[in-house]
């Protein structure tokens, strides 16, 4: 068996687990932006909580209704920090998947350039065969020919 040969399934499991780390790669990049959308819109209902609030204090509220929006409020920033805990952890995530993706990348990569080295020396000596067998037809033949 030729050595490119010996190499070429190393290369195939190489490239089948980079193929799997780009995949992984992928899900954790779309739960991010996922994770990020979610954070925008909390922000902007807060925004918008927050003038209606500004509204209806202007216009006179209960002591009972001035706790409710407080404490609705309240609650909506405790949901925004953990939705922000949840995106800074899938930057992490994302990253750490992407470190992975890389190193599977440049490990099939690496494979790949051997192969082609190996490929290429083989090649080489396989040209180098027939023109030896070639010269020796020749010499033979011309051997031949002075009989």
């Amino acid at each position: 068996m030729a050595p490119s040969d010996r190499f070429k399934p190393v290369h195939r499991i190489a490239k089948n687990k980079e193929q799997r780390a780009a995949k992984r790669l992928g899900i954790s990049r779309q739960s991010v932006l996922e994770a990020e959308t979610k954070l925008r819109e909390l922000h902007e209902y807060r925004q918008d909580y927050l003038e209606q609030f500004k509204v209806a204090g202007q216009a006179g509220m209960s002591a009972a209704r001035l706790q409710e929006y407080q404490t609705f409020l309240s609650r909506l920033s405790e949901a925004i920090r953990h939705q922000e805990t949840l995106v800074r952890a899938g930057h992490e995530d994302r990253q750490s998947k992407q470190d992975q993706w890389l190193h599977r990348r440049t490990r099939s990569m690496a494979l790949g350039k051997v192969i082609e080295r190996y490929v290429e020396a083989e090649r080489k000596q396989q040209e180098k065969r027939e023109q030896k067998e070639t010269d020796e037809n020749a010499q033979r033949s011309h051997r031949f020919k002075k009989s």
